[in-house]
């Protein structure tokens, strides 16, 4: 009788913890698709498992333990183990649901706009350029000082020396400025193209260019009236562009003569 009692004694514990060390299998499925790879944990123990390439998995458990299924991108899922699990030793299927993922609205401006335009415009930071702004009239006052690092420079002026073989231009910009500035104040309205370029290349304003000769005056104004853009060019109120075209203009023609 007593032997029998302690082999009762003895049963009874492993008994009790096969049953506390049920193997239960399940299968993790996103609508008609298993998944792979989600994280099937016991709470209860701290235990985990992965799901494997059919969705499927094995976990030891209790009665009562919790079963936690998560993925990133699924909605966690957890399911409490009941007796009936445990007995009947069936296949438990969790249906997951995914996750759409929504940021919080971000408005990225610089400036906190009220919807009124004048108030906000008053709030935009601004500057003033207060570079100074120079006429051609202006230029000519100026004072013109030779620096004596300039007379041992070897910057040379490549486009108005070297660019035309090696010819020196001494061309009175300050005489120029004169000319054409009283051509202007003359004739305000704009008249035939052939009238005006006669009117601002004078033989004296054509000599104190100095880049063509005086023998091809009238072969250069013929020249400048088949260009169409010196219609455009002498009719501007700016005589620095019209001494800057006419300059160009000889340059081209003097170009030109040298290559025939």
């Amino acid at each position: 009788m007593r032997l029998r009692s302690y082999l009762i004694l003895l049963i009874l514990p492993l008994f009790g913890y096969s049953q506390s060390n049920q193997l239960l299998k399940g299968k993790v499925m996103f609508q008609t698709e298993c998944l792979e790879g989600i994280h099937v944990l016991n709470a209860t123990t701290g235990k985990g498992v992965v799901t494997d390439a059919k969705g499927q998995f094995m976990i030891k458990v209790n009665e009562n333990d919790t079963l936690v299924v998560s993925s990133i991108q699924f909605k966690v899922k957890e399911y409490a183990v009941s007796t009936i699990d445990i007995s009947t030793c069936k296949e438990l299927v969790f249906y997951l649901e995914d996750v759409i993922n929504e940021l919080e609205t971000v408005n990225l401006r610089q400036h906190a706009l009220s919807g009124s335009l004048t108030a906000d415009l008053e709030q935009i930071p601004t500057f003033e350029d207060k570079l100074p702004i120079y006429k051609a009239k202006d230029v000519m006052g100026l004072p013109l000082h030779m620096d004596e690092k300039d007379r041992i420079s070897t910057i040379k002026n490549n486009a108005l020396r070297d660019h035309i073989g090696g010819a020196t231009m001494s061309i009175d910009f300050s005489m120029l400025f004169r000319l054409t500035g009283k051509l202007f104040k003359k004739k305000k309205n704009t008249v035939t193209i052939k009238k005006n370029v006669a009117e601002i290349l004078t033989i004296q304003v054509f000599n104190n260019i100095g880049l063509l000769p005086e023998k091809e005056y009238h072969n250069f104004i013929s020249y400048l009236k088949e260009r169409p853009e010196t219609a455009v060019a002498i009719t501007t109120q700016d005589e620095l562009a019209v001494l800057d075209y006419l300059i160009n203009q000889s340059l081209q023609y003097k170009n030109r003569m040298e290559t025939n």
